[in-house]
């Protein structure tokens, strides 16, 4: 019966690190993507690449870290993901 307490423990403490490591993921890609529109705001066109390629160059781009580090995104390879996809260039620089 130790067993099972011990490997219920082990799955709800490995659950709440993946939990986590989601959370921190969709949150980080919540913020980038607000900022880079409202950089946007005066560019249809930019908004337009933004909403369509942010996705699949958020989540090539982005690194789910280890146990000692956390997730991050690297920006200046997203950014150029996004204008690579959208075949322009915008100034993708978040304020």
């Amino acid at each position: 019966m130790k067993w099972v307490k011990a490997i219920a423990g082990i799955a709800i403490a490995a659950g709440i690190v993946v939990g986590f490591k989601f959370y921190r993921k969709f949150q980080m890609a919540g913020d980038v993507r607000n900022k880079l529109l409202a950089a946007c705001a005066e560019s249809t066109q930019c908004a337009t690449s933004v909403n369509t390629h942010f996705d699949h160059c958020f989540d090539a781009n982005y690194d789910w870290g280890n146990r000692q580090r956390l997730g991050n995104l690297d920006g200046p390879k997203f950014a150029d993901c996004i204008n690579e996809k959208a075949d322009e260039y915008f100034t993708l620089q978040p304020e």
